[in-house]
């Protein structure tokens, strides 16, 4: 097999890395960009640098892309990723990425399990049981989390398992979302094990008339998630007051979203849930007012809320 040639990338300064990464994030997260709008614009440029590396990594778990082409990608990436970290180039979003890592007391080793997640993805084509959506969790949303709290702000250390926990529940409230996307796919979100032990026939699912053993199926899922949340809530009464002011936005609209499967498990089967206009224009406003809340999730980690 011929070596494969090397990819020649223009140099960026640290301001245009910076500006890529946001480029990257506010097509990816556009609706959403506000949730950060309390921080001022160092830390938010920061946490952009971070969540590029998870939106580039989230890509290659798209498999509407062939697996030859998701394979060639991961490994341009992590290509980028060693060439900048350790021979010192400077291209593309990695310069912004080492910057912020430099700048916080952020382990490499939390970038190295949200570039794994892709390498997860490919390898096994579908998931077999819970224990591997939790995996994909813990490494796509776990790892964002866990580098993402230096940047918000620590006030109380020993929030690892809990920013794992939550990173976990965001990420898989996301992924159970998407099941509709996947209509003809599902065994490869809904865990192969679960679809035996639930008695589902993928043959004769019908989206517009789900039987109840797949209704049943997507409320257990909800169920596992939901519980990720409760044991991952406490993570606010770790961070500054700032930082629980973006937490609390950011799990107030995955939490909403997974409250809607749990209402209407029939209705994720045809769409994914949606945060609508007005809703989206509450939290923003209690965002902009300082009111944030994420309902019960916080409250039942911590005895209290922080709103």
């Amino acid at each position: 097999m011929a070596e494969k040639k090397k990819r020649i990338l223009p140099p960026v300064t640290l301001a245009e890395s910076y500006q890529l990464c946001r480029d990257r994030v506010r097509q990816r997260l556009g609706n959403w960009i506000w949730t950060t709008g309390n921080l001022d614009r160092e830390t938010r440029n920061h946490l952009y640098a971070l969540t590029a590396l998870t939106v580039r990594t989230e890509k290659l778990c798209d498999i509407h892309l062939a697996r030859a082409a998701r394979e060639e990608m991961l490994e341009d990436l992590r290509e980028d990723f060693r060439n900048n970290f350790m021979e010192e180039e400077s291209t593309d979003q990695f310069p912004a990425l080492l910057d912020t890592m430099n700048q916080y007391p952020i382990p490499q080793q939390y970038f190295h399990d949200i570039i794994a997640a892709a390498d997860m993805c490919i390898r096994i084509d579908r998931f077999t049981n819970f224990d591997q959506w939790l995996q994909m969790g813990c490494r796509l949303g776990g790892g964002t989390l866990l580098s993402a709290v230096p940047i918000l702000g620590v006030e109380k250390p020993g929030f690892e398992e809990a920013a794992i926990k939550l990173g976990q529940a965001i990420f898989l409230t996301c992924l159970l979302n998407d099941i509709a996307d996947e209509i003809q796919k599902l065994e490869y979100f809904l865990p192969s094990e679960d679809l035996v032990t639930f008695e589902v026939d993928l043959r004769r699912h019908n989206p517009a008339r789900p039987d109840p053993a797949m209704l049943a199926l997507i409320a257990c899922m909800v169920e596992r998630i939901e519980r990720l949340y409760h044991e991952g809530g406490c993570l606010v009464d770790h961070l500054t007051l700032d930082g629980r002011r973006v937490l609390t936005t950011v799990v107030a609209v995955s939490w909403s979203l997974l409250l809607k499967i749990k209402r209407d498990p029939k209705s994720v089967l045809m769409a994914s849930a949606e945060v609508t206009a007005s809703e989206r224009w509450r939290l923003r406003l209690r965002h902009i007012l300082g009111l944030e809340d994420a309902g019960d999730v916080l409250k039942a980690s911590t005895g209290h809320g922080h709103s």
